[in-house]
């Protein structure tokens, strides 16, 4: 798209997926160069990988016109930023209120649709897009969990996406119609899977069984407090498996797959962890 993917205005201005502001504040112990790693698989099998410099901490696709990035989007960053920033430095926290847990839902929609326009192919529909600039509320059919991880100054996402049969006999599209955004900032780890149509948002089943030792349902919430961090921390050399490791029901052999992932990490340097 030639204007913003929210409100169709030009032009775009770059537009980071976590505020840049926050990031510099709460991240980073050491000026750049950083180090961005994307890499990417298929149904094939093949991955591939490749590394760069980049002189800033933030990840800042072309996106969002200049009115609704400093207007609405700032607002839902910052409503959020408050709520979980003790849990990205790693305090133990607990989101009691129905008005916050949906303050981080709307932002964590916000996030998904940002990552997703990191990429080459976007998988996240227009339709999708349009209205969440529309209403602010988050994805319909959304699904939320926290998570931990070990301390590490990196950001780090996945975004996978696949065809999910429906009706019957099943019915396939050529576009996938299901997608998991996983991504760490330091000690929090989201992870957000998206229905991409309307018919796979109603009747859709998620059971998450032994990985929900991993995880806190944030959303839809049930209208009770959300306790951070859960019982068991996922390793930090363990995310990248964890991040790949969700598959939903009613995948097909040929079914479509993709997995992508961008992360952003700070050179090592004395006092960088913590």
């Amino acid at each position: 798209m030639s204007g913003c993917i929210f409100c169709g205005t030009s032009p775009q201005t770059k537009t980071h997926v976590f505020r840049k502001a926050w990031v510099d504040r709460i991240m980073v112990p050491a000026p750049g160069p950083f180090e961005m790693i994307q890499g990417s698989s298929d149904l094939t099998g093949q991955s591939r990988e490749s590394t760069w410099e980049v002189k800033e901490f933030g990840m800042a696709p072309g996106a969002a016109c200049d009115l609704c990035n400093s207007g609405w989007m700032d607002q839902i960053d910052r409503a959020a930023e408050r709520i979980i920033e003790p849990m990205v430095i790693g305090q133990r926290a607990t989101i009691r209120r129905y008005i916050d847990q949906k303050a981080v839902a709307r932002w964590v929609s916000q996030v998904a649709i940002l990552i997703d326009q990191t990429q080459i192919i976007q998988v996240v529909p227009e339709e999708i897009t349009k209205t969440y600039g529309e209403t602010h509320e988050p994805i319909p059919g959304i699904r939320i969990w926290l998570a931990r991880s070990s301390a590490e100054w990196s950001i780090e996402t996945w975004e996978r996406a696949w065809v999910i049969a429906t009706g019957a006999p099943p019915e396939f599209s050529d576009r996938p119609n299901m997608s998991l955004f996983t991504f760490r900032i330091v000690n929090l780890v989201v992870q957000a899977l998206v229905p991409l149509d309307t018919a796979t948002v109603s009747g859709f089943v998620v059971s998450r069984g032994e990985g929900m030792r991993f995880l806190s349902q944030l959303w839809p919430s049930r209208y009770t407090p959300v306790a951070w961090p859960p019982k068991v921390a996922i390793r930090g050399d363990t995310l990248d498996a964890f991040a790949r490791s969700f598959e939903p029901p009613g995948i097909e052999p040929g079914g479509f797959f993709s997995e992508r992932c961008r992360r952003l990490i700070v050179s090592v340097c004395a006092g960088s962890n913590s």
